[in-house]
């Protein structure tokens, strides 16, 4: 939808929204993530006096490293942190699938252990730990190099939608041609075995009598193709907290993933 077809009430209420949640991540949020940062650091308060002795305490990053924990294995400290429960009988293969694929998506093809660690370590830090859930669609190029293909796998490739080939070069299969030359060799000989056989003086058999000449050897191919395809893949990623705009009045999100104020 077009800037220009949204209700001007609506863009007034949007961008007063974006006003008063930049107002509140910079003048309330941020501090306090900053100063939250620098006790998980064991930074100096600022306030210590030259030639006296001074104590730097490291009590907030031991209380985070304990929970975190046991907050891990809330999700992977069973074989299946999530599942899905079938309503009835034939529904229970489904289920079952559902249940493997996003775990697998999740924890082996988005690295789901070191996301959710970052992510639940920014929520005990600095109070927000937001997780990004997308679907890639992005275009990939990769480049890719064959050697010794012969005509049926090369024309399998230049039919491939995703694949163009940026070089190639040719030259004949010499081990396919010795064998066509010592199987013609062989024919010969068999041929003017025959010949002499029924008559024929050695050396003088005719042309007819012997098998067509071969063609010329196939051929083989070196290629290097570019084959550009979309990821089409979920895809999962910890944000930064400051990534992520929190109004004032804002808590939670509700059912259908919108933010809601609490009470």
């Amino acid at each position: 939808m077009a800037k220009k077809d949204v209700p001007e009430d609506m863009q007034l209420a949007v961008s007063s929204a974006v006003e008063s949640a930049v107002d509140y991540v910079d003048t309330e949020l941020s501090p306090a993530r900053v100063a939250a940062s620098e006790y998980y650091d064991g930074e100096p308060f600022g306030d210590e006096e030259e030639g006296r002795s001074a104590v730097i305490s490291r009590d907030v990053r031991d209380t985070i490293h304990a929970i975190l924990p046991s907050l891990m294995r809330v999700f992977f400290g069973s074989e299946n942190p999530v599942e899905f429960v079938p309503n009835h009988e034939l529904e229970a293969p489904a289920a079952e699938q559902a249940t493997e694929y996003v775990n697998y998506v999740f924890a082996r093809d988005n690295r789901g252990f070191e996301i959710l660690y970052a992510a639940l370590k920014d929520a005990l830090i600095r109070r927000t730990g937001p997780i990004k859930v997308w679907w890639d669609d992005a275009l990939e190029v990769r480049y890719e190099h064959y050697e010794a293909l012969d005509d049926t796998a090369l024309m399998a490739l230049e039919q491939d939608d995703e694949v163009e080939i940026v070089s190639q070069e040719s030259y004949p299969d010499t081990q396919a041609a010795q064998m066509i030359e010592a199987q013609y060799s062989a024919e010969v000989e068999q041929a003017e075995a025959r010949a002499v056989a029924e008559g024929a003086l050695p050396g003088a058999v005719s042309s007819a009598d012997l098998p067509p000449v071969p063609s010329a050897p196939p051929l083989l191919h070196d290629v290097e193709v570019k084959r550009t395809r979309p990821r089409n893949r979920i895809r999962v990623a910890a944000v930064p907290p400051e990534e992520l705009l929190v109004g004032r009045e804002l808590r939670s999100f509700d059912a259908d993933g919108v933010l809601t104020a609490g009470s």
